[in-house]
């Protein structure tokens, strides 16, 4: 889920596809598996990096190659988040 959303994000001209693709792949981890959400939301994190730097390209990023990390810590919280809700709503606790 992570690589497909860092290529679309690589490819395209906007981050629209970033901002939606973050949201619903952190959705499905965090609520299809939340007792591995933090670790999930990191790998979904890190494969914008990790994939521009393997890639050498840049993507659309307007100052500074060095935002491709900024969707690092929204995909943590956001995969916690979800998982957190999904245990909550059976009535467990992550621990």
């Amino acid at each position: 889920m992570g690589t497909v959303v860092a290529t679309f994000d690589v490819l395209s001209d906007s981050r629209w596809f970033l901002r939606v693709g973050l949201f619903l792949s952190c959705l499905a981890m965090g609520a299809g598996a939340p007792a591995v959400s933090r670790v999930s939301g990191l790998i979904l994190g890190l494969s914008l990096p990790v994939l521009t730097i393997l890639s050498g390209q840049h993507g659309p990023y307007a100052t500074d190659t060095g935002d491709v990390w900024i969707p690092l810590l929204p995909a943590i919280v956001l995969t916690s988040a979800f998982g957190w809700l999904r245990e909550n709503r059976r009535g467990h606790t992550l621990t």
